[in-house]
């Protein structure tokens, strides 16, 4: 079944053939307690979806704030910040970038 929702004036509603099409994309939640292990099987298949598939970008969130973000903290440029780092770390091409 077709989930999109279409109509008149919604950005990305479809039927219009000039509204930009919506980008497609899955959301999940994963509760691992306090096994951290968990959390880089799910890294491990992300990265192994995105060396796969052309065009497939992830990003990774826990109670901590963005995963990957927190992780490659020690190698990243001093004017990256908490401020300005939403959404600055991603898989894509089964690498981090």
């Amino acid at each position: 079944a077709d989930s999109r929702t279409h109509g008149r004036g919604r950005r990305g509603g479809g039927g219009d053939e000039d509204s930009p099409a919506e980008e497609a994309h899955v959301w999940g939640r994963l509760s691992v307690g306090g096994s951290v292990h968990d959390e880089w099987v799910v890294v491990a298949a992300l990265l192994r979806l995105t060396g796969s598939e052309e065009g497939v970008s992830a990003t990774l969130r826990d109670g901590d704030g963005e995963l990957l973000l927190i992780e490659a903290a020690y190698s990243l440029p001093d004017w990256l910040t908490p401020e300005n780092a939403p959404n600055r770390a991603f898989l894509r091409g089964g690498a981090l970038h």
